[in-house]
């Protein structure tokens, strides 16, 4: 079960909240120079003891994809800069998408682009498998297109990253997961000059392991609402 918070600090109530979610007994917060969600032990701790600062306030499912627009990018540069390298190399472990968390894939989304989910797809380990896209039954077409083009390697983003995807249904949705491959061989040339082309297989798809929870230091029932 995934629930989904907003984080905003008392004493800068025209900052713009943190938008957050405790998924798998992890917290994970949305980067919009990403477009993932990087888990943080810092609110994890905050999420569990209430730090007086803060105010944290449980939101729908349904209000998160306006919030999560709603997030400015980081600047590159300076402190901010290095945070964001920082985040940029946590394992995949340490990142969701927001399929991942349950949320639709919407009409303006582009789930299978940017460098945040290249990093991320690259960060797997042969046979590992991610969700990248997440629809409604409705739009069951979009999501078989969507594994069409990364099945042919379209997607110019995530160009020569060895993927196999594969549109199912899952309970009401359509989930789109690609599965990580054996790297490409390149085609060489024998002394005969023919070009020979390398042979490889995929693996059987493996659904990797629930990472572990965190532990709790605190009692929730204290946690301030806005």
């Amino acid at each position: 079960m995934t629930t989904f918070y907003t984080f905003t600090k008392d004493s800068e109530p025209d900052s713009p909240p943190i938008v957050a979610a405790d998924h798998e007994d992890r917290v994970y917060f949305f980067v919009a120079n990403t477009k993932l969600w990087h888990h943080s032990a810092r609110l994890e701790v905050q999420l569990d003891t209430n730090h007086a600062d803060w105010t944290a306030t449980e939101v729908p499912a349904e209000e998160v994809p306006a919030l999560v627009e709603g997030v400015k990018k980081m600047d590159g540069r300076g402190h901010s800069g290095r945070y964001l390298r920082d985040l940029k190399s946590q394992p995949p472990e340490d990142k969701r998408t927001s399929a991942e968390l349950g949320l639709l894939t919407t009409a303006r989304d582009r789930p299978a682009t940017g460098e945040g989910v290249r990093g991320l797809l690259e960060g797997l380990a042969r046979g590992q498998s991610r969700e990248v896209a997440r629809y409604a039954v409705a739009r069951k077409a979009v999501a078989q297109n969507l594994a069409y083009e990364l099945n042919n390697d379209m997607k110019k983003s995530l160009t020569g990253i060895p993927l196999r995807a594969k549109a199912a249904t899952v309970g009401a949705h359509v989930v789109v997961r690609v599965e990580k491959g054996p790297a490409s061989r390149k085609r060489t040339t024998s002394r005969s000059g023919a070009k020979v082309a390398g042979a490889g297989s995929h693996g059987v798809v493996k659904i990797e392991k629930g990472y572990g929870p965190r532990k709790r230091t605190a009692s929730r029932t204290g946690l301030k609402t806005a």
